[in-house]
């Protein structure tokens, strides 16, 4: 699976390929036909690049492509700290289980192409092979059973999948309605969002996203259980108080552990 197109504010993980006297030269397993580049300039100012070394892992934010789209220039110093953790925490994740699939790819001696076929259809419908798992272990849904992948490997991913993915953390999901009739809807809809994801902590993810609008997913993440809890919690409090003070309709339609 490749990344065909980069934007100003995406954000992205990569490794240190070379400490320059100017910057950092990045690579990211996605992006193989563009030159990723960190100017010293754009390092937080309480590090220099002597707290690098080649082949670090490290979360930047795209500022701007160069006008032939050969360069792709990025900024630590504009990913705040929070930022960084969760895509890195998403990054680790998804290589996870990147690693399941394949380990039950090889066992039940999946073809290459079938096995794409398979990895392409998750990214597409779910966002990530993460999250398209943790749906089939939470929910019991058969999502691969489109695909030619047999039964008897999706019994076996599945399997590992909630032995080395699931079960190592704690996960709430929010389905909520929330809608606006005036004009105002989607800076309303966009405001409220992004509250609800500065809202994650050092120990607690959360993800929002659209399922059909007005339906909408939030996603609370812990290695904490309780976390979960109470971070759900506070969650619904706000989009409640949000809505309301902004003149939205809001409505919880299912929740799931």
């Amino acid at each position: 699976m490749s990344r065909e197109t980069v934007s100003a504010g995406d954000l992205l993980v990569c490794k240190v390929k070379e400490i320059t006297d100017f910057g950092l030269l990045l690579d990211n397993e996605e992006i193989t036909d563009k030159e990723i580049f960190l100017h010293i300039s754009e390092i937080p100012k309480e590090m220099d690049l002597h707290d690098f070394k080649e082949g670090q892992i490290i979360a930047v934010k795209v500022v701007k492509t160069s006008r032939t789209g050969e360069r792709i220039f990025v900024s630590m110093k504009q990913l705040s700290r929070s930022e960084a953790r969760s895509i890195l925490r998403k990054w680790r994740a998804e290589k996870k289980a990147l690693e399941i699939l394949n380990e039950v790819a090889e066992k039940y001696s999946i073809p290459s192409e079938v096995l794409e076929d398979a990895k392409n259809k998750l990214v597409e419908r779910y966002g990530s092979i993460t999250e398209a798992l943790r749906v089939a272990v939470m929910e019991g849904e058969n999502i691969l059973a489109r695909t030619r992948i047999s039964e008897e490997a999706r019994k076996a991913l599945y399997e590992l999948a909630a032995k080395e993915l699931v079960r190592k953390e704690a996960v709430k999901r929010l389905i909520v309605q929330l809608y606006f009739v005036d004009k105002y809807g989607v800076e309303n809809l966009k405001s409220i969002f992004e509250e609800i994801e500065k809202m994650r902590t050092k120990d607690v993810t959360i993800e929002a996203k659209v399922v059909a609008a007005p339906r909408y997913s939030v996603t609370v993440y812990s290695h904490e259980p309780k976390k979960v809890k109470k971070v759900a919690e506070e969650v619904i409090a706000k989009l409640s108080e949000a809505s309301r003070e902004k003149g939205g309709v809001f409505k919880i339609l299912k929740e799931e552990v």
